[in-house]
């Protein structure tokens, strides 16, 4: 399976293809738009095969502008949100302990 997969939804039915790279998905929704085979009220999506993370998903008025500026727009997957939070309790933590020992130190 390719990293990538975009979707085309017309309303009827969807048209699934798999890409190596982003910019292979882009390029091919990109083509779609401008030789005019998507509809003002067709759907284009890009999905991450290795995270489930939507990178691409506009419901109506799919423009080139508008896949330009959704694919430049980063969209945090579940990893990066998990590791946040555990840097975050990690931070926590260490200043708990820097206090719990300062307290114990000076008795």
């Amino acid at each position: 399976m390719q990293p990538f997969t975009t979707i085309h939804y017309d309303g009827t039915s969807p048209v699934f293809k798999s890409f190596a790279t982003v910019q292979a998905a882009e390029a091919y929704l990109r083509e779609l738009i401008v030789s005019r085979q998507v509809s003002s009220s067709d759907s284009l999506a890009i999905i991450s095969n290795t995270d489930d993370r939507v990178v691409y998903f506009k419901q109506h008025n799919n423009t080139v502008a508008s896949l330009y500026a959704g694919l430049h727009r980063r969209t945090p997957s579940f990893a990066q949100h998990w590791q946040q939070f555990l840097q975050s309790v990690q931070e926590r933590l260490t200043i708990a302990f820097s206090a719990l020992t300062d307290v114990v130190g000076r008795r």
